[in-house]
């Protein structure tokens, strides 16, 4: 999910701007649109480590992946750049969320097939990038709003995360 919320609208932004032709500040809204998630990925990444420890990996992978879809998707039906432009800030915190906890999870399995999972991980991330970038260029082609459907694909996985194993939330550290 992180190149997918993070990067993979780039072939769509000037769709985007060109949508909002009409407002002179545009492109450059357009432009912030395509890297505000990797700034609030950074910042929130802390938060999230910490509320794992409190609540254990499973419970901030499913929500991060619910509120990944929906603050992804929403701009469909925006009209709005700026409002959008706040979608992507909030699309940067759930991908901080289900990366770090979908890491967090492969790093609680059994140590003999850890490493198997953080490489299907890693081909699974590269087989999406792979895959996005042609369909968000397809996509945005037709129209500007179809690209943000794309991050519904989330959707798939949540059936498949209320499966994980549910660990014991770790204990809160003292000071």
């Amino acid at each position: 999910f992180p190149m997918l919320g993070l990067f993979a609208l780039g072939p769509a932004l000037p769709s985007v701007a060109a949508a909002f032709g009409d407002d002179p500040n545009a492109e450059l809204l357009a432009q912030l649109i395509g890297g505000a998630s990797g700034f609030s990925f950074a910042l929130s990444s802390p938060i999230i480590g910490g509320m794992i420890e409190r609540w254990g990996y499973k419970p901030v992978y499913v929500v991060s992946l619910i509120a990944f879809a929906l603050c992804g998707t929403v701009p469909f039906v925006l009209d709005s750049l700026p409002v959008i432009l706040l979608t992507r800030l909030l699309l940067g915190v759930c991908v901080a969320g289900a990366m770090t906890a979908g890491l967090a999870g492969i790093g609680t399995l059994d140590a003999a097939i850890r490493p198997r999972m953080y490489g299907r991980n890693a081909m699974v991330s590269a087989v999406g990038a792979i895959l996005t970038f042609p369909a968000v260029g397809a996509l945005s082609a037709i129209g500007w709003r179809l690209p943000f459907l794309i991050h519904l694909v989330a959707l798939v996985v949540v059936p498949m995360a209320l499966m994980l194993p549910a660990k014991a939330a770790p204990t809160v550290r003292k000071a």
